[in-house]
């Protein structure tokens, strides 16, 4: 009984040492008994392959293209805008675009060839949109640059003339302003009309360039005399312009310019030494007096006279300020100014 007793103590000192042995021989008798399952088959190949990553769609931002221009326009444009402009863009003149585009093109003058040309007389001339200082800017000219004169407005006061410098831009310049090369005096003549055909070419041919005069070292002088020497409101005064030649050899075709201002009222005007005279009314509503000459000698002065009347609703102590000009065919341009002042409202006191 004690051997038995013994040899079971031995044997559940074993179960308790190599139980977990036991369990895992039992386990795989218990796989032997019944067969493998399908997870312990083995593999027929290799699984040597990896699972490749996602290839991420690529983006592309399309590159701008050129929309071709229709050839009509889309139900809502309005009529007369260009595809540009109805989107709010900016029109493409493109590369081959006339310089001249740029500026009005005038219409209205013919395109014939003209016969006449002047030069600039003034250091800086305005050409302009229209004949007046009322309209635009459209470009300048410097003293001396040569253009060729189209056409005329109604009192040849303004001429229209081509071109501005490196354009065939065309525009009007004040008449005064340029050297003819033809008489000034028949312009009403030579010059068409604006909007008109050009006139028959004149019986007698201009003068070729080697008889032209020869130039003059100073422009004409000018000078003022007043009777009497000081004026009020409501008084006709006698204005008197001297033209000297203070030149050696003689000038021709002298003019002098002189466009009134508000508060002087025309009476009478006459050109002195067999001069001519004449009256044009400017787009001001001012009264222009030209006055003529053929020839000065040298060294000699001839006159003009202007009788005005002093307008009576000026204020005491106005100033009223007359600009003359004066030029000829072989001298330069030359201006003058004559002030006259009104009285003031209170005599001074002198101590």
């Amino acid at each position: 009984m004690r051997i038995i007793r013994n040899d079971r103590r031995t044997l559940i000192a074993l179960l308790r040492r190599y139980w977990l042995a036991l369990v895992v021989a039992g386990f795989f008798g218990v796989v032997l008994w019944a067969g493998a399952p399908a997870w312990a088959a083995p593999v027929a190949r290799p699984l040597s392959q990896t699972v490749p990553r996602p290839t991420a769609t690529p983006v592309f931002d399309p590159l701008p293209t050129a929309t071709p221009r229709p050839d009509t326009l889309p139900s809502d444009v309005p009529a007369g805008d260009t595809q540009e402009e109805a989107e709010g863009g900016e029109v493409d003149l493109g590369e081959e675009a006339d310089p001249s585009d740029l500026f009005p093109v005038l219409p209205g003058a013919t395109d014939a060839p003209s016969d006449y040309s002047a030069t600039v007389g003034v250091a800086a001339l305005n050409v302009r949109e229209g004949p007046g200082t009322t309209f635009a800017v459209i470009g300048s000219l410097v003293a001396d640059t040569r253009v060729t004169v189209l056409a005329r407005n109604e009192d040849a006061s303004w001429w229209y003339i081509c071109c501005l410098p490196n354009t065939t831009t065309r525009g009007w310049a004040s008449a005064l302003l340029l050297n003819p090369d033809f008489d000034r005096g028949a312009a009403l003549t030579l010059l068409p009309l604006f909007g008109t055909e050009a006139p028959a070419a004149p019986a007698v041919p201009a003068a070729p360039a080697a008889t032209r005069p020869q130039q003059a070292p100073q422009p004409l002088q000018v000078g003022f005399a007043v009777d009497p020497p000081f004026v009020w409101q409501g008084i006709t005064a006698t204005l008197t312009i001297s033209v000297n030649n203070p030149n050696a050899i003689d000038v021709v075709g002298a003019e002098l310019s002189d466009e009134l201002p508000d508060a002087l009222r025309l009476v009478e005007a006459r050109a002195g030494a067999g001069g001519t005279q004449s009256t044009i009314i400017t787009p001001s509503g001012r009264p222009l007096l030209l006055f003529r000459w053929e020839r000065i000698p040298a060294n000699t002065g001839v006159t003009a006279t202007i009788v005005v009347r002093v307008a009576d609703d000026l204020a005491p102590g106005e100033v009223i300020d007359n600009l003359v000009g004066v030029r000829a065919a072989n001298a330069a341009y030359n201006a003058g100014a004559l002030t006259l002042g009104m009285p003031p409202l209170m005599p001074p006191v002198f101590d």
